[in-house]
């Protein structure tokens, strides 16, 4: 089932949001901040917050994927976006059609949300190197235009 992440969830999306970072092919090295995760989540999971949405999906008590986002303006206008922070189905899930249809529920949430608060525009990105084919499928089948793309070029510094 596809329902808003809620308070008793966190440690479960701790450790979502480690597998995630884990997977990715070149944020694998970039330390999680704890305090600054559940900060955001906490946002997420406050109902009077609207900027901020966490879908989750959720079987047996496990949850095996979620999608994060956040509303904010344009930086040259007072007008109102939504971008998703990550969409990611755990690989226990993502096999096959299952991971398919986990993928579109909780973008249509995600989708139907920003829609509600009124943005003018919905987006997305790929920014974890994995399996960028399938997402670029995924994302247009969903009814969404590719722009463009996200580069990445490493520096010495360590943050």
């Amino acid at each position: 089932m596809i329902r808003k992440a809620r308070e008793q969830d966190l440690p479960q999306l701790l450790a979502i949001s480690k597998a995630l970072r884990d997977e990715t092919l070149t944020m694998r090295q970039v330390s999680i901040d704890e305090a600054k995760l559940t900060s955001i989540y906490r946002r997420a999971f406050d109902e009077n917050d609207k900027r901020v949405c966490l879908f989750v999906y959720e079987r047996d008590g496990l949850i095996g994927g979620g999608l994060l986002a956040a509303i904010s303006e344009y930086y040259f206008s007072r007008e109102l976006c939504a971008s998703d922070l990550y969409l990611y189905v755990t690989p226990q899930y993502r096999r096959g059609l299952m991971g398919g249809m986990i993928a579109r529920r909780l973008f249509e949430c995600y989708r139907d949300w920003a829609r509600e608060a009124g943005v003018r525009e919905v987006r997305t990105g790929v920014s974890t190197g994995v399996a960028r084919e399938t997402a670029h499928r995924f994302y247009t089948a969903m009814g969404m235009i590719h722009l463009g793309g996200l580069y990445s070029l490493a520096t010495d510094g360590a943050g």
